[in-house]
């Protein structure tokens, strides 16, 4: 019996199916085998390794890290076993997709096993937005996370009955760095993210000013519910734990990459300088990730300086375009700044050339350097570690330079940098910089000082990470995602 004829026994009764697990994942194989493939659009799943136990903890309720591998299809097979069980699907992203990629998976669900529905919504699909009311009989539908949840406020009703079972994307993003969905006059205008939870509820969360998201998917406890990542670190595993509890069928194992390596400068122009220097001493391509403007400009001016082209772009599509001409037709050195963060989504299948990706500024949420990481093994050969840059006039540490004493560490380095051409006291001492600006933002940084991580205008996501800055609602007066402790709007918010 073919996948298909098996898939159409399966659907054929009045009755759900019922399918076995593990009845499921042998016609996985046989769906997704080089016979049945032709056109190779499920390479990249069978060339993952373990693909199939992965798959396995899926389906039983784990939260799974798979470092580069493909999201987006344990996701959508989330989906096709819970319709074989009778129930609507709802897989969510809090980051862009490779749109493309996933309708030409959808296309092949669709016409190869037919009876089926499935439906791509919300902003970070590019397409039209997610709404209850156009899914009455869609079996499966890929989402944008902060419409889904949204869409609470609208209707409760509505959505306690569509929301039969529910799956992640990058698992992390959506439950704990777009936590809170700011709300103007119950429209949703954009994402936050809470550093530390302690379970306290702030006056603004009972006024309807925002929504937390955590609360709407331990409400929904008892339906199916799943979810993935690439790579995380310990401690955001701990926050996701105490945010979900009896939602989490596990404890989360953690996957994580290679260790980043920081270098940390009292002035801007300091690492801008050094900053360019390591590029352009970097065997292959780089790419640069920054999301203040003053920080990308000094970079700018520096590799004017040095005789370097760069590429700018605040589109995730854009890396794969640049460095798979690259691949191609090998040329001079090529420089990407990137003016927000890449989507772990949006890799390709294999490695393109030489290169590594650099941050040029220290990101608030910890959990986003282990997306970096992802980033770089999948698009560069022999990635090196990334590398983070950080200077005392980043407004995030001068909040906290005089409780963290960093004066005194940057007289150590200024003392022994001429003993140390290798700039190892530099990187050590930058290693615990972090580390006490982590101690201090765990008494700072609870729900009472959210920290805008995404703005939607106009129906669009205009911001991920503190990408771009276009102006904030009235109802946006949270603290700045940088830390300086002034409202977004006023900080990386304002209007340039």
């Amino acid at each position: 019996m073919t996948a298909k004829e098996q898939w159409q026994a399966w659907r054929g009764g009045e009755a759900p199916a019922n399918v076995g697990v593990e009845d499921f994942i042998r016609w996985i194989g046989q769906f997704t085998s080089q016979e049945e493939d032709a056109d190779g659009l499920f390479a990249r799943w069978r060339e993952y390794p373990d693909h199939e136990e992965i798959l396995r903890r899926v389906l039983d309720g784990e939260i799974v890290g798979i470092g580069k591998g493909p999201q987006l299809l344990f996701g959508l097979f989330f989906g096709l076993y819970q319709i074989l069980q009778g129930r609507k699907c709802f897989v969510a992203t809090s980051e862009p997709v490779d749109i493309v990629y996933g309708r030409e998976v959808i296309r092949r669900f669709v016409t190869y096993l037919g009876r089926i529905v499935i439906r791509v919504h919300g902003s970070m699909l590019a397409t039209d937005k997610l709404y209850l009311g156009n899914c009455g009989d869609v079996n499966l539908v890929l989402c944008d996370y902060i419409e889904l949840m949204a869409l609470i406020n609208k209707n409760e009703e509505l959505f306690r009955r569509h929301v039969q079972s529910l799956f992640l994307l990058e698992f992390d993003l959506p439950v704990y760095t777009m936590r809170l969905v700011m709300l103007d006059r119950g429209i949703e205008r954009g994402g936050a993210m809470i550093y530390h939870n302690t379970g306290k509820t702030p006056e603004d969360w009972e006024k309807g000013l925002c929504l937390d998201t955590a609360k709407v998917i331990r409400s929904l406890e008892g339906i199916p519910f799943g979810g993935i990542y690439s790579y995380l670190n310990s401690y955001t595993i701990s926050e996701l734990e105490s945010l979900l509890g009896p939602m989490l069928k596990k404890k989360i194992k953690l996957v994580t990459g290679k260790g980043n390596v920081s270098y940390t400068y009292r002035k801007d122009s300091e690492r801008a300088s050094m900053l360019v220097r390591d590029v352009m001493q970097t065997e292959g391509n780089a790419v640069v990730i920054c999301y203040t403007d003053g920080v990308r400009q000094a970079i700018c001016e520096e590799f004017r300086k040095s005789g370097q082209e760069v590429i700018q772009s605040i589109n995730a599509m854009d890396i794969l375009t640049a460095f798979v001409q690259t691949a191609s037709a090998p040329a001079k050195k090529k420089v990407m700044i990137m003016r927000s963060f890449p989507s772990t989504m949006i890799i390709p299948q294999k490695p393109l050339c030489k290169g590594a990706i650099f941050l040029a500024e220290h990101f608030l949420s910890t959990n986003i350097e282990e997306k970096a990481k992802v980033i770089s093994e999948a698009l560069f050969e022999d990635a090196p570690a990334v590398r983070v840059y950080f200077s005392l006039e980043d407004q995030l540490f001068t909040a906290y330079e005089e409780k963290a004493g960093f004066e005194k560490l940057f007289k150590l380095i200024d003392f022994t940098e001429k003993y140390d051409p290798w700039r190892q006291i530099r990187r050590v001492l930058a290693k615990t910089m972090e580390k006490r600006l982590h101690k201090h933002r765990l008494v700072d940084m609870d729900e009472t000082q959210p920290m805008i991580t995404m703005l939607i205008q106009g129906g669009k996501a205009a911001s991920l990470h503190g990408n771009e800055r276009p102006n904030l609602t009235s109802k946006l007066d949270a603290p700045c995602f940088c830390g300086s402790g002034k409202p977004f709007r006023e900080c990386h918010g304002k209007k340039k």
